[in-house]
């Protein structure tokens, strides 16, 4: 089970996991043969010559240096390391990085200092990138680049995206987690909730329920039922009754909560409508259905 970076009754640390990282790295220049994909072999040893240094680490050659990653995919990053040249300080210090979904953003969000080597950030909150870059503001040409980690996050419980900003829906679990990048409910809907993949809206008036499956019943002037359980809050329309209002009258009764009793004088014994009271197939001998529908009058 992922903990995630905040604290809940199942989990008693903080969660991050080492992103695998198989995108493509570029970089500004080479030096030798210490190419960009260097810095990410999971070599860290800077060994005592260049030919061991370009094993391990993907160094530049000109000034203005740069290193870049596509990931080929976004991923919500929640720390960064860079690991360094300690021998050589200002080849891996006054590092800067930018993240971003787009690769014509450059915004820098992790900036380091000519006294540290390399960079350890976290990042708060974690942010939505497919495209790192890596530049250096300590003015050396030979930027030293001996291993780029990257550690995916969670967003916190409920939200999602880019800086996770996004509010995620009403998803269906213990914990109403949304995926992290895009915001889709990964276990479908609450109950009483429509419109997958994100599961933004209630279900229309007419249906409730889990998937909104269910048919409401018919509920007093039209009204819509409970979007969760189905209950009818107001009551039933005439000739309707129980929670749902899903059941008509019993015989010999109708009306609102089905509180009147028929004529009894019904042609051939039958029951009057549920909802009017009205004899639809006339009245006992001796009654005036002309009149009176319900066959409550004798011919006078």
């Amino acid at each position: 089970m992922k903990c995630l970076l905040w604290h809940d009754k199942h989990c008693n640390q903080d969660y991050e996991e080492t992103l695998n990282i198989t995108g493509a790295a570029t970089q500004s220049s080479n030096y030798l043969g210490c190419t960009a994909d260097k810095a990410l072999n999971g070599l860290e040893d800077q060994g005592s010559d260049d030919a061991e240094l370009c094993q391990a680490c993907s160094v530049t050659n000109a000034a203005n240096p740069w290193w870049a990653l596509d990931l080929g995919g976004e991923h919500l990053i929640g720390r960064i390391q860079v690991i360094g040249r300690p021998d050589h300080m200002s080849q891996s210090s006054g590092l800067q990085v930018s993240m971003s979904i787009s690769p014509s953003n450059n915004d820098v969000i992790v900036l380091s200092n000519n006294n540290e080597i390399g960079l350890n950030q976290q990042l708060n909150p974690p942010r939505l990138a497919r495209y790192i870059k890596i530049t250096s503001v300590s003015g050396t040409s030979n930027m030293v680049l001996c291993e780029v980690k990257l550690f995916e996050s969670e967003c916190n419980n409920g939200m999602y995206g880019y800086n996770c900003t996004g509010k995620c829906g009403h998803c269906k679990d213990v914990f109403p987690q949304c995926d992290r990048i895009n915001g889709t409910c990964l276990q479908g809907c609450e109950t009483g909730y429509a419109t997958p993949p994100r599961c933004l809206q209630t279900c229309n008036n007419s249906f409730y329920g889990e998937n909104c499956a269910q048919r409401c019943g018919n509920c007093l002037d039209g009204r819509r039922c409970d979007f969760k359980n189905g209950s009818c809050p107001r009551g039933c329309s005439s000739g309707y009754r129980g929670v749902y209002c899903n059941q008509t009258c019993p015989a010999g009764m109708y009306g609102n909560s089905c509180q009147r009793n028929c004529s009894g004088n019904c042609f051939n014994g039958l029951s009057c409508h549920f909802s009017t009271g009205i004899c639809s197939y006339g009245c006992t001998a001796g009654f005036n259905y002309s009149i009176d529908t319900s066959c409550g009058t004798e011919y006078g």
